[in-house]
């Protein structure tokens, strides 16, 4: 059958019109596919990515192709995370804080806020506090195409106590002479404390609240260092009186200063044994 031009071009416009009437949109994954005859469709999809797809239209006689290989890349969302080195300290320690966030595209930037007024845009940051309190720390960070997360941490700063180093004592008397008890009254310092006393006859303690005799009475220079856990110490000298020197309970009552009576005795023996070997006369001498 043979047909003019004019009806020839009206036949094809009608199987044009009725095969598109056919073909649907396709919708893939949340993408719209829109078929184009002889053509590419424009496919794109946030999360997902198309590879190789053919799809055929088949109406009236009329094939058309779809096809594809264009993939839309992942939008990573960033995910904040960080540390501290200690989460309690004292006015004026420095705190270390570490960035463990992970994800988002790349390169990230970072802003931390201390909780005081203070700032920092580095990834990895230091800061101390002039004053006690809870700060609340906060990390803010953002990725390549805007997109952000934060992550918080507190912080707790205490005063850092200086301690003070003050002692007491009390002297007491019993058979064997003078006694002597420290009592320790030191204020401030972040406990626990050590202690390191001298009492001035070149011995010490590291008691708390020691008890000590001294070997001959005069006076002596007690001196007390106490340091806390932070390593603050402080020190105080004391004079103190010895009246009477320690005794022995065979003692014969005589005292002479520096001596003990041991010594005594044993001296004033030695003298009679070697006068006696000499055989000297005292009415010789007097």
């Amino acid at each position: 059958m043979k047909y003019s031009t004019r009806k020839g071009n009206m036949m094809v416009l009608f199987i044009l019109v009725f095969g598109l009437m056919g073909i649907s949109l396709v919708k893939i994954n949340h993408s719209i596919v829109e078929p184009k005859l002889g053509g590419e469709s424009s496919i794109y999809s946030k999360y997902s990515s198309y590879d190789d797809i053919d799809t055929n239209f088949e109406k009236n006689s009329i094939k058309l192709s779809v096809s594809s290989t264009k993939s839309a890349p992942f939008d990573l969302y960033p995910i904040a995370n960080f540390t501290a080195s200690n989460q309690i300290v004292y006015v004026g320690e420095l705190v270390d804080f570490f960035d463990s966030s992970s994800s988002g595209d790349i390169p990230l930037e970072y802003l931390w806020d201390f909780g005081d007024g203070m700032v920092s845009s580095l990834q990895n940051t230091s800061h101390s506090y002039n004053s006690s309190g809870k700060y609340n720390v906060v990390l803010l960070v953002t990725d390549n195409d805007g997109d952000s997360d934060n992550a918080s941490l507190t912080i707790t700063v205490q005063d850092n106590l200086y301690p003070k180093a003050k002692f007491n004592y009390e002297i007491s008397s019993d058979e064997f002479g003078e006694l002597v008890t420290f009592t320790d009254e030191t204020t401030g310092g972040n406990r626990p404390l050590t202690y390191y006393w001298t009492f001035g006859d070149k011995t010490y303690s590291i008691n708390t609240n020691p008890i000590h005799r001294y070997p001959i009475k005069g006076s002596y220079v007690v001196n007390l260092r106490v340091t806390d856990a932070n390593g603050d110490s402080d020190t105080i000298n004391r004079t103190i009186n010895i009246m009477i020197g320690m005794t022995s309970p065979h003692d014969t009552g005589i005292n002479i200063p520096g001596y003990s009576s041991e010594i005594l005795i044993f001296s004033i023996g030695f003298m009679v044994i070697l006068l006696q070997n000499r055989k000297i006369n005292f009415t010789e001498i007097l």
